[in-house]
């Protein structure tokens, strides 16, 4: 019979009583004592109750029924077990709950419920079942697969009895295999890594199953071991020394990896021989038979005997070893590594090992291991470990190791001394660092001298080289002197630096590979070099080196005397020496005196030869510099240290002398030297060199002694004007000496002229020497010439001088005709100079006037010269070009015009220029210390156009001709902010007289400078803020102000007319932007979200205010409009009508003849030129080069003053959504008008519009709108709102008919252009 129970009676009421609590505690696996057993056991009993008290097999059923139905099944077995007989309760577990051995899936449950069953009704399910139902429910989840088993608590549990009706029996055999599978795993592991210890942990109590009884229980226990854990008897009998264990430890992970055969001799008797560990398997294995070599993985022995005593021998060395390692740094581990695992293991590595133990240094090891591997890569030399090594060896403590190394080193050594031989011969060939290389060779020799127990080992070559080696210190000195030597500028391929290097390589790698010579200089450079560090014998020596490279012998004798000579004679010749590369010419002269005057004859003899070396090297260039550079006084002084230091020695070709030197020049200089003063006043002369050289080098004899006699003649005629004359004929003297004789007889008749007749002969020779033409000099000579005044001595001398100066006179004295035009024209010329002198002082004049004219003007006056006023000067420098611009109106005022003609019709709304044909700006050039000044109007401005200009002015103004009040700046001032003159305020005056002032801050700037200004500043005026001047990067046409809060509060302090130029300008723009206005407040919407930046309330007020308007033509062309606005509102009005016509900071016209759209009869149209500048900046990046396109959107009057001050943005999903978003959220755009027109809405206006009942459609330029296509043909969704910039702004009467988008695009598109280009 099947039992149906009603899910709510006897579920409900053990679900309600259980109240989710777990009848097992999960932790411990064990009842729950917090769990309503009797609550869930008296719902059982109630439900029995009503149903009878049924009999016990109908009981049973019910019950079975009410488990089987129930979803917690350990929860009703809770319940109702108790009512239960214990047959039912174990049906249900083995037959309902009944799980496949060795899944998992429903295991818990049935463990759960064992455990339950057992609780509720012991008699049931035994105290066994239970126990391994708690045991085996940690491993019955799906997630435990990786949960590691207790095989030893498994085992126990095991033999502690499994009877065969126990109800997990068959789980309990698959879950034993699997407890043994898995720690035959682990131990696996453990083995190879060679965690013995871990290992013997585990498995150490294997070995109470070997003693146990031959139970039931261990028998099968035996069977499931060797099904699933082969071994286990082997770890069983394994019996390591735990202590040997416990010491390995120590080894990391790594270590013990790469250990791991050698770690196994303390493991279990893998062979199969029943021994205890490893190592006594190994031992029993080599005595069946003997064997010589054990090979065990890594592990590998050589034995003598083959014995098992032998190898017991070797094999407790080896852990005795790897036991000595343990606490050993990894350097002693890497060397064991080497020595025993993969080779085979000799007694000599564990010498190895005890020498390197008895050295009781870390680093031993490292340099061992170093010479094991180079000797194991043939060639490779062991250069660090050998040099560490060897004074190691050399000690007491090392005779063990050396003892055991011996075969390697000497192998090694060798290898070491030929690498670091190649090493260095390598970085003197290219020049490199050497010196830590060649230190590194000494040391190592030295360590080879003191290792007398390795010597006999050596080669006797070998032994030879070491023994021959420079000192440490002659080593450490050679590379210094290569160092200074490199200082000094030697390079590498200059013969010292060879010469160093190869005495380097001559005796420390090859052997007599230098001359003897070069021997004795390098160790006579050394032996300085240990000297204390005189800086000057050092210099001196690499000084003498370089000048005497070729003299081997004479420069080792100059380096050998420098030790003997004195501070001061050896500073002074380093010195000269040091110079000779820069200055050479200079060295020579200086070292000739020191050698000269030094009375060391000893120094001068020996220094003499690097004399005549640096004089040869300059060869015929040193006497033509001397000529020309030296003093008369150095040059003559020269000649007389040459003549001493080379004394004896003129005469003698063959011997040292310089080879231009000749001997009659020396014997000439002595001639000179009592000449001296004369010589000194000539060469004072300008232009005197050729002469003073053709004298000083002399001329053959009879010559030399026409030079000796004009000598004669200037050291005896020395009158005050005879000197200038005869130095002026003197110094004409040729270099060749051709027209000596000619000189000789000039200053001859020069010496018996009259100081008249020497005063023409100075002014012929005058003009010669400014390089008039002969010509010209000989028709002013014929002059003088036929001048009665003169004696017959000055007339000899004008005629000699005439000859000395090559002039052509005919037989009567003369000049030819040309000769008199020639000279005509040169006197012209000289007018002409002294005129273009005179202009260059008057613009000198000016120019200081401009920057001191109160000290100019009294300079002038103490002149008693007549000086121009400012305004003259100023007016008189203008350009050409500015002639007409520039007008002087009054004593110290001038006009500037400038002109405005090229100005579009936009560009005039722009600026407020009207239809003025040009702006003047009148200067006040300042007088008696008063600061400049100015003002500014456009040309058809009256004085009846002056506005009211109530309150006090920051502005500084005076009264001058024709009732003008400019403004006056004095420095420091700030820039006008209300007008100061009669006439409108406008955008350019207002910004124009900002700049103005700011730039005549510092003083008046010449008109020209003030004329560009004003002229590049007017072209300019859209691209900076019209406050500060700050630059904008937007294009605009109309000027607006950058993002400083200052420059709005400025703004808002200026004059009302400013701000209201729209009503005169173009009135009908006012009308549309108040019509916004008006819109936004009857709509009821968000003024903050609709007039952005408005902190006017638009409220009732607000709509009042435009109620009581008057009509904009009314207020276009009235002379005051504040007065205008008087009763109609007053401040309240201006000010609305202020924030409306410049918050949206855009510029926004009725569209002109040339921008408005044909085909659109009866449409109100106009144009946003530019709009805000942030919005251009946009639009015009994402432009670029792309093109573009004419859209259409509909939208309506109350978003308009939005739309001019943010353009259109994307507000689907906001409160200010118009329409529905079908397309997605954007901008929704037409091709065709008609599309967006009916997206328009009609709205009214204010009292006094133009514009009543239109609606709105905007034209908009988009970049390349075919990106934003959506799927309604003709229409556009631009998500991007800077792709769209509004151009249109179309206002059409409801009842207007929308026009075809061929009509009209067109023409958008051709102004779209225009707009961008500017030409509109």
């Amino acid at each position: 019979m099947v039992w149906f129970v009603r899910r709510h009676d006897w579920h409900q009421q053990v679900e309600i009583a259980a109240a989710g609590v777990s009848p097992i505690e999960t932790d411990q696996l064990i009842p729950n004592p917090n769990f309503p057993w009797l609550q869930l056991q008296m719902r059982t009993d109630l439900y029995l109750n009503k149903k009878g008290q049924p009999a016990s097999l109908e009981r049973d059923a019910r019950l079975v029924a009410l488990v089987e139905k129930h979803a917690a099944k350990d929860v009703a077995m809770a319940a109702s077990a108790h009512a239960m007989s214990p047959q039912i309760v174990r049906e249900i577990l083995i037959t309902h709950l009944s799980v496949q051995p060795g899944t998992i899936y429903g295991l818990t449950t049935l463990l759960r419920t064992i455990i339950v069953a057992h609780h509720v009704k012991p008699s049931a399910v035994s105290e066994v079942e239970a126990r391994w139902a708690r045991l085996l429910a940690p491993f019955s989840d799906p997630g435990s697969a990786d949960v590691v088993i207790d095989l030893q608590q498994v085992v126990e549990s095991f033999l502690m009895g499994v009877p065969t009706d126990l109800i997990l029996y068959p789980h309990v055999l698959v879950f034993v295999r699997r407890a043994c599978t898995q720690f035959a795993g682990r131990l696996k592991i453990l083995k190879a890594n060679g965690r013995w210890s871990q290992a013997y942990i585990i498995t150490a109590w294997l070995s109470t199953l070997i003693d146990s009884g031959r139970s039931h229980e261990q028998l099968v226990l035996e069977q499931l071991l060797d099904g699933s854990f082969p071994n286990w008897r082997i770890w069983a009998g394994w019996r390591p020394n735990r202590n040997r264990l416990s010491l390995w430890e120590a080894f990391g992970d790594e270590r013990r990896v790469s250990l791991r055969d050698l770690l196994a001799l303390e493991g279990p008797d893998f062979e199969g021989h029943g021994k205890m560990t490893f190592c006594e398997g190994l031992c029993a294995q080599v005595a069946r038979p003997p064997q010589s070599t054990i090979r065990r993985g890594d592990l590998h022995l050589q034995l003598k005997t083959g014995s098992a005593s032998e190898a017991q021998a070797v094999l407790n060395r080896l852990l005795f070893s790897l036991d000595a390692s343990c606490k050993a740094g990894p350097d002693d581990l890497r060397l064991l590594r080497y020595l025993f695992v993969g080779k085979l293991i000799e007694n000599r590595a564990f010498e190895i090992l005890e020498g390197v133990r008895t050295m009781e240094d870390a680093s031993v090891s490292s340099w061992v291991l170093e010479i094991f591997t180079a000797c194991d890569e043939h060639g490779k030399a062991p250069v660090v470990g050998m040099m560490r090594l060897l004074p190691a060896l050399n000690t007491e403590r090392g005779v063990i190791l050396r003892e055991a190394l011996m075969g390697y080193l000497v192998e090694a050594i060798p290898n070491c001394i030929g690498e670091i031989q190649r090493t260095l011969k390598r970085h003197l060939l290219a020049g490199g660092p050497w010196d830590a290389t060649a230190i590194k060779l000494q040391i190592l020799g030295k360590h080879l001298r003191e290792a007398s127990w390795l010597r006999p080992q050596l080669g006797a070559s070998l032994q030879l080289l070491t023994d021959n080696w420079p000192s440490l210190a002659d080593i450490k000195e050679l590379y210094r002197l290569k160092l200074d030597a490199q200082s000094m500028g030697y390079k590498s391929t200059d013969p010292l630096m060879k010469k160093i290097h190869g005495y380097c390589l001559d005796c420390l790698v090859t052997p007599n590979i230098i001359d003897a010579p070069t021997r004795r200089l390098i160790g006579i450079l050394i032996g300085i070099w240990q000297q204390p560090p005189e800086n000057d014998h050092r210099a001196i020596a690499l000084a003498a080196v370089h000048h005497l490279d070729s003299h081997q012998a004479l420069c080792n004798q100059c380096l050998e005397q420098l030790p003997a000579l004195t501070n001061g004679f050896a500073h002074s010749l380093r010195v000269i020496l040091e110079c000779f590369t820069q200055d050479s010419k200079n060295s020579c002269i200086q070292l000739a005196r020191l050698l000269a005057s030094t009375p060391f004859t000893d120094a001068t003899t020996c220094w003499r030869p690097v004399l005549h070396r640096m004089m040869e090297k300059q060869k015929s260039k040193l006497i033509d510099w001397s000529f020309m550079e030296l003093p008369v006084d150095t040059w003559l002084q020269w000649l007389a240290d040459l003549g001493y230091v080379f004394a004896g020695l003129m005469r003698s070709p063959q011997l040292f002398r310089p080879a231009f030197l000749r001997p009659n020049l020396y014997q000439w200089g002595q001639r000179l030297a009592v000449y001296l003063p004369t010589l000194q006043r000539l060469e004072s002369v300008t232009n005197s060199e050729p002469a003073l050289k053709c004298i000083m080098m002399g001329c053959e004899e009879p010559l030399s002694n026409v030079i000796v006699q004009c000598l004669d003649l200037l050291e005896s005629y020395k009158k005050e004007y005879q000197q200038p004359a005869m130095q002026s004929i003197i110094i004409m003297l040729t270099l060749d000496g051709h027209n000596l004789r000619e000189i000789s007889e000039a200053l001859s008749r020069l010496s018996v002229a009259t100081p008249d007749g020497v005063d023409t002969c100075v002014r012929v020779m005058e003009l010669y020497k400014q390089g008039t033409a002969s010509g010209v000099a000989g028709a002013i000579l014929a002059g003088w010439l036929q001048a009665s005044d003169l004696f017959k001595e000055d007339l000899a001398a004008l005629k000699a001088v005439s000859v000395a100066l090559g002039v052509q006179l005919d037989a009567q004295g003369s000049p030819a005709a040309a000769n008199i035009e020639e000279a005509a024209d040169y006197l012209d010329n000289e007018v002409a100079v002294l005129l273009a002198e005179a202009q260059r002082l008057e613009n000198l004049r000016l120019s200081c006037r401009a920057l001191d004219p109160d000290g100019v003007s009294r300079l002038l006056a103490e002149l008693r010269i007549e000086a121009p006023s400012a305004l003259e000067d100023a007016v008189a420098s203008l350009p050409a070009a500015l002639v007409d611009v520039v007008e002087k109106v009054g004593e110290h005022e001038v006009e500037l015009n400038l002109p405005l003609t090229h100005l579009t019709p936009v560009q005039r709304i722009a600026l407020g220029a009207g239809s003025s044909p040009s702006l003047l700006v009148r200067l006040i050039l300042g007088d008696g210390g008063l600061p400049p000044g100015f003002c500014l109007h456009l040309d058809d401005e009256t004085h009846d156009s002056a506005q009211n200009m109530p309150g006090s002015f920051p502005t500084t103004t005076i009264n001058t001709s024709h009732s003008h009040s400019p403004c006056i700046v004095f420095d420091g001032d700030s820039e006008p902010e209300w007008p100061f003159c009669h006439g409108r305020t406008n955008r350019m005056t207002y910004q124009l007289a900002r700049i103005l002032s700011r730039h005549l801050r510092n003083g008046l700037q010449p008109l020209e400078k003030i004329h560009d200004l004003l002229t590049n500043s007017l072209k300019q005026l859209a691209q900076g803020c019209m406050v500060c001047g700050t630059p904008i990067e937007a294009r605009l046409v109309r000027s607006t102000l950058c993002q400083s809060p200052a420059c709005r509060t400025i703004l808002n302090r200026a004059h009302p007319d400013l701000h209201l130029a729209d009503i005169r300008e173009d009135p009908t723009v006012v009308d549309l932007l108040l019509t916004a206005l008006y819109a936004v407040a009857i709509s009821g919407q968000s003024s903050k979200l609709l007039l952005p930046g408005c902190t006017a309330k638009i409220t009732d007020e607000g709509l009042q205010l435009l109620d009581i308007l008057p009509p904009l033509s009314q207020l276009q062309n009235v002379t005051d409009l504040s007065s205008a606005l008087k009763g109609k509102g007053g401040i309240a009005s201006e000010r609305l009508l202020a924030w409306v016509c410049s918050n949206y900071n855009g510029f926004l016209v009725s569209a002109s003849p040339k921008l408005r759209i044909p085909s659109m009869p009866g449409v109100h149209q106009f144009v946003l030129v530019n709009a805000a500048p942030a919005v251009e900046i946009a639009f015009r990046s994402r432009m670029g080069s792309q093109s573009t396109r004419a859209l259409f959107h509909g939208t309506s009057l109350d978003r308009l003053h939005a739309i001019l001050g943010q353009g259109l943005q994307v507000l689907s999903g906001t409160g200010l959504q118009r329409h529905g978003a079908s397309l997605g959220n954007g901008i929704y755009l037409a091709e065709e008008p008609a599309t967006s027109w009916g997206y328009s809405a009609v709205s009214k206006s204010w009292r006094h519009s133009a514009f009543h009942n239109v609606r709105v459609v905007l034209g908009c330029e988009v970049v390349d709108p075919t990106q934003y296509l959506s799927r309604v043909p003709g229409t556009y969704v631009v998500t991007d709102p800077s792709m769209v910039m509004v151009r249109y702004i179309f206002l059409v009467s409801a009842t207007a008919t929308a026009p075809l988008a061929r009509h009209v695009t067109p023409a958008m598109e051709s102004s779209f252009a225009s707009l961008r280009s500017g030409a509109v």
